[in-house]
């Protein structure tokens, strides 16, 4: 046991997770962005990527700062 960690897995792999690592679907996409709210924002170039992160990241810093406020 490490202090900190669940003593067994957080969760299990479902069998569509395998399926989609072994035959992934073909894409241009390089890199995705996770906004707070969930949704998932794909891009081809990094410099897309990069405007993805600098708009939204805002939503993550204010949620984590909240979270801060809360625990206080």
């Amino acid at each position: 046991m490490y202090t900190g960690l669940p003593p067994g897995p957080i969760s299990t792999v479902r069998e569509q997770s395998i399926v989609a690592a072994a035959d992934p679907n073909e894409t241009e996409y390089l890199y995705f962005y996770a906004r707070y709210n969930g949704e998932i924002i794909y891009n081809e170039d990094y410099d897309k990527h990069l405007e993805a992160r600098n708009t939204y990241r805002h939503e993550w810093e204010e949620a984590t700062s909240q979270d801060e406020e809360n625990e206080e």
